[in-house]
């Protein structure tokens, strides 16, 4: 049975079925809720609210199941917008009835905003939902974006799913979450620079986040695609030195010096002249040098002393 239906049952003179009270139909609601079953649920909330049109915990519960019903049955088409719809308009009643009935009611109304296409308002529901309780809303925030841009990145639609961490990120700036996520998503498109750019900015909001080493990785990670890049690029252009060149700082940067020096002395065969090169590869020198007495130093012990009698 739809609501419009049961609502004109419940407008028809004599009513056509036995009404208990708003409580009773409320708590069955509930019990339908727990048991996952969402249309049922959604009746007798409906029953509760007609009874006493000012119970915002009725509102917010409906609103609950409608939401439910978009994000885990897969709702399509004109029943989404629909879905989502209802969830503004019961977000909204419960608002008005109790400002502070619970963060919930502000996280969900600001996802069927976003969904509506008006992310002004979303914002201000997510910026109201963190105030009131900023642990969880930031979580749900997070965990609600991240469900979806994974339904796009395991379909390897990256741009889709960096498009919707954008999104949360621009509804919660501070949420380390999502720069995590997207940059895991641009790591996955080798876009590298995006990916440290990313946790450059985790690292301005929360200098001590878990994920911070994530930049190290992504730096070699994007070290490492250079240098396949170069290499393709050398096969087909061997006589440019500044190639060479190129290639020699980025094993520098991993620390694979020898690799570094064979690029080096190749770009000097091509231009002998070329000073940047002299001291790239001088300055490795030095390097080795250096570590090598060094190393040399630790395995040099002092002999004792033996005296002669």
């Amino acid at each position: 049975m739809g609501i419009r239906e049961l609502m004109h049952i419940l407008e028809a003179e004599p009513p056509f079925i036995k009404l208990e009270t708003a409580e009773i139909h409320y708590k069955r609601g509930l019990a339908y809720s727990k048991g996952f079953n969402r249309t049922d649920a959604i009746i007798e909330y409906t029953l509760a609210i007609h009874l006493d049109p000012d119970y915002a915990e009725a509102y917010y519960r409906r609103a609950k199941e409608y939401f439910q019903q978009v994000t885990t049955m897969g709702c399509l088409g004109d029943e989404q917008e629909s879905c989502y719809e209802n969830i503004i308009r019961d977000c909204t009643e419960a608002i008005r009835l109790k400002p502070d009935i619970c963060s919930k009611v502000y996280q969900m109304r600001g996802i069927a905003y976003d969904y509506c296409g008006d992310e002004d308002k979303a914002a201000l529901d997510f910026a109201e939902a963190i105030q009131l309780d900023p642990e969880n809303a930031a979580w749900y925030l997070s965990n609600e974006f991240s469900k979806r841009a994974d339904w796009f990145s395991n379909r390897k639609k990256y741009d889709k799913a960096i498009e919707v961490y954008s999104k949360g990120i621009k509804l919660d700036p501070r949420n380390d979450q999502l720069y995590i996520g997207r940059s895991g998503i641009y790591a996955a498109k080798e876009d590298y620079d995006s990916a440290i750019a990313d946790i450059t900015e985790l690292a301005r909001i929360d200098p001590n986040n878990y994920a911070l080493g994530l930049g190290y990785y992504y730096y070699i990670k994007k070290c490492e695609a250079e240098i396949k890049y170069y290499t393709e690029v050398i096969q087909k252009n061997p006589n440019d030195a500044g190639l060479y060149y190129a290639r020699g700082n980025l094993y520098v940067a991993r620390e694979k010096h020898y690799n570094a020096v064979m690029d080096f002395e190749a770009a000097l065969r091509i231009n002998p002249h070329d000073e940047r090169v002299r001291q790239a590869l001088a300055k490795i020198y030095q390097m080795n040098q250096k570590e090598h007495i060094e190393s040399n130093l630790m395995l040099i012990a002092p002999t004792p002393h033996r005296s002669i009698r």
